[in-house]
């Protein structure tokens, strides 16, 4: 196995804040341990792999593990409270994009420059990586929702802003 390639930018500010998107992917990280162990298959909207290289969205297992085990890449902190920062999304063209996130403290939307699709799908392990079928392609936050609330979850919403 090649060496993986040097870490992406810091992180910058990029749209106004979500904050119900927010929300529900801070509950995502609360509840990570339990969403891999009861619901690995779980499709999380918002997510995935976009641009040249559309493959839908990722599963809870996928983006739970990108975030604990490349947080050099899909974590960090936001550059403007501090807060933990969480990568959903990696989007752009084969040398040119990044990875979008959210700051799960302020709900700012952020993205990071990573040089490409290829330079972001160098470290997503195969296994990992979304696939595009025809049960995947519109996730519904209805589902994920539900399954939060049985973790005990409560007033999470998907509103309009929260379509990722």
């Amino acid at each position: 196995m090649s060496a993986l390639p040097s870490p992406p930018s810091p992180w910058k500010v990029s749209q106004p804040p979500a904050r119900e998107l927010a929300d529900l992917f801070a509950a995502i990280d609360r509840h990570a341990a339990m969403l891999l162990a009861k619901h690995p298959n779980l499709l999380i909207p918002g997510t995935g792999v976009g641009g040249y290289a559309e493959m839908g969205p990722f599963k809870a297992r996928s983006l739970v593990t990108l975030w604990r085990e490349h947080g050099e890449w899909f974590g960090g902190s936001c550059p403007l409270c501090g807060g933990p920062a969480r990568g959903l999304r990696a989007v752009g063209l084969l040398t040119i994009g990044g990875i979008e996130g959210i700051c799960l403290s302020c709900g700012m939307r952020l993205a990071r420059f990573a040089g490409g699709i290829c330079r972001i799908l160098e470290i997503i392990p195969d296994n990992l990586l979304p696939r595009v079928t025809p049960k995947n392609l519109n996730p519904d936050w209805g589902v994920v929702l539900r399954v939060l609330e049985r973790l005990g979850e409560k007033g999470l919403t998907p509103s309009p802003r929260a379509r990722g």
